[in-house]
């Protein structure tokens, strides 16, 4: 379902949680006395608390990320260090009596099945409804029971369930994890698309699925609608050996992580210099502010290293060049050698 499209038709303005078609569907397996799986890969109300005036997004004071808003409380909280506070009445930044709530998470999504179904049992699977003991194991049984129409959840939904009468799976938000500065998200995606999609018709075949997007026609959401892992691989291959990203290539990602912002910048700049001195065949891009620039109060900055698998099989000249980098960084004695240095050979994300 294109959801730039449905917006359009309507109003233009607000956010379209559940398409037509995906009304009309649930409505239909709750009709026939079936169950349904909904996929919303974001927690909490909704994920961001702007200000309508001007802009100022409010942001976790220990952390570069947004502040999430929970219904319960009317807390922000931060899904990195915990940092939770009440929502303010007015824009620290214009002082505006102005704020509003941006995208969709599980908890509004469960808010809005209940307006539009008002008799479907409803239960809500992530972080916040799993935290006491057992809680996530209720949930499933309970569900597998029948004592629940419709399980709502984040990607902890998306693999291993097997229940016979879930004949339809919506995905809210297929885009989520889609355009994540990290080279594994389109794979991550494809992954959680397909897998949610194999959670629908799992004893007599006759399962739906419904998947919703801004973006219909990337690779990524066309090749899941038809389980075509074959051609995904050979599109995604293309573009890893384009840019040397495994496993087409070695990558290993170095985080210099301070408390002092400036000092974990120049830490990560004598590091590339003294890796540039080295003249071994690597490609090193950076240093550059993580993606998560920062957390818990820390300062982080990266650098990235590229190197030939072919030439380094083993990894074992980049381990053996990163390891005469960190003798002589961390030999001087100088304030930079005590910034925290993290490698990461092969790393799973870059974020």
């Amino acid at each position: 379902v294109d959801l730039a499209r449905q917006r359009l038709a309507g109003s233009g303005k607000s956010e379209v949680i559940l398409s037509r078609l995906l009304l009309q569907k649930i409505a239909e397996k709750l009709e026939q006395k079936e169950q349904i799986i909904l996929l919303q890969n974001r927690r909490g109300f909704s994920t961001t608390v702007q200000c309508a005036h001007c802009g100022e997004v409010s942001m976790c004071p220990n952390c570069n990320i947004s502040l999430s808003y929970h219904r319960q409380g009317n807390t922000m909280r931060c899904h990195y260090c915990n940092f939770a506070q009440k929502v303010p009445d007015k824009c620290s930044a214009c002082n505006k009596v102005s704020m509003i709530h941006r995208g969709v998470g599980t908890q509004q999504v469960q808010e809005f099945l209940q307006t539009q179904f008002k008799n479907a049992r409803i239960v809500r699977m992530d972080q916040d409804t799993t935290r006491r003991k057992y809680a996530h194991d209720k949930i499933l049984t309970d569900f597998g029971d029948q004592k629940y129409d419709i399980l709502l959840g984040t990607q902890m939904i998306a693999k291993g369930l097997d229940f016979e009468k879930v004949t339809l799976v919506g995905v809210i938000s297929a885009d989520t994890g889609l355009f994540l500065p990290d080279f594994r998200a389109t794979e991550r995606t494809f992954q959680l698309l397909t897998q949610v999609a194999g959670r629908a018709g799992r004893k007599n075949g006759q399962g739906e699925v419904v998947v919703q997007t801004m973006v219909p026609q990337h690779p990524c959401v066309q090749f899941s609608r038809t389980h075509d892992y074959f051609r995904f691989v050979k599109l995604e291959m293309a573009e890893r050996r384009a840019l040397e990203y495994p496993p087409a290539g070695r990558l290993v990602l170095l985080h210099f992580i301070d408390e002092n912002e400036n000092r974990a910048l120049q830490a990560a700049r004598k590091f590339a210099f003294l890796l540039t001195e080295k003249k071994v065949p690597f490609k090193i891009v950076g240093p550059a502010p993580a993606a998560l620039s920062k957390l818990k109060n820390m300062y982080r900055f990266h650098l990235v290293v590229k190197s030939d698998k072919r030439l380094d099989p083993g990894a074992q000249n980049v381990r053996k060049t990163i390891k005469s980098c960190l003798q002589e960084f961390t030999g001087d004695g100088s304030e930079l050698s005590r910034v925290t240095i993290k490698i990461d050979i092969d790393p799973v994300m870059i974020l």
